[in-house]
């Protein structure tokens, strides 16, 4: 079975251990705020003052914002902050933007964080 995310899979195999690892995912909610053609890359977890928001962060990328670059970039950067694979962050809303809402894939071990 699929979720309906298409880049998360949800079947669970035939071990009992991957199937309990698997009830422990958790979604996160982020809010970005996107700075492409930095000089610098940077990330910086901002205080949360947003409702409905499980983070904050401000992130500076090199690549401009052409083609999606600066957008990979920014996931790719999220990814490395939480030692998770890019295939777990995904830009939900907000592709043009310099605000954009990515919904992380994570485990109880990285939610925790927050």
């Amino acid at each position: 079975m699929k979720s309906g995310f298409g880049w998360c899979r949800n079947d669970v195999g035939s071990s009992p251990n991957v199937a309990s690892r698997r009830l422990n995912w958790k979604f996160m909610k982020i809010l970005v705020f996107a700075k492409p053609g930095a000089r610098r890359a940077s990330i910086e977890k901002m205080e949360n003052l947003i409702p409905g928001f499980d983070g904050c962060f401000s992130i500076a990328v090199k690549e401009p914002a052409e083609d999606g670059r600066a957008n990979h970039a920014v996931e790719a950067a999220l990814a490395g902050y939480f030692k998770l694979s890019v295939s777990s962050v995904k830009i939900i809303s907000g592709k043009t933007a310099r605000k954009k809402i990515v919904l992380i894939a994570a485990d109880n071990r990285v939610a925790g964080a927050f």
